[in-house]
């Protein structure tokens, strides 16, 4: 199911990418299904790290957003899905602009706002 995420992901990404701007407001990435989890595997060691501001993070996971020596263009929302409870998807925009997260999913009534929450 992973590899069908991958690819509706890489042919909104196709779509959606020549339509915004590389950066300001309306700018974006969308990333695969492979970045929650590399997020949820590194966590736990970055938590254990006695050097969290020298912890080096994997390039994979790094790759994804721009580093000091990177020009200032970067997108402003980063897109991703994300597998609730491993049976459900629901798109995660993380609008790096205002700090904020916005779930976007189809079908609200198979969870509350609590429990998305938790997650």
């Amino acid at each position: 199911m992973f590899q069908v995420f991958d690819i509706l992901i890489r042919v909104l990404r196709s779509v959606m990418s020549p339509l915004l701007p590389p950066q300001g407001s309306r700018s974006a990435a969308f990333l695969d299904t492979k970045f929650v989890p590399s997020i949820m595997r590194t966590f736990p060691k970055f938590l254990k790290s006695k050097n969290k501001e020298g912890y080096l993070f994997p390039k994979g996971l790094t790759g994804i957003f721009p580093s000091k020596e990177a020009p200032m263009l970067h997108p402003t929302r980063y897109y991703f899905p994300l597998n609730v409870a491993i049976k459900h998807w629901v798109g995660i925009c993380f609008d790096a602009g205002c700090g904020s997260i916005i779930i976007l999913d189809c079908n609200l009534a198979l969870h509350k706002d609590a429990a998305l929450e938790k997650l």
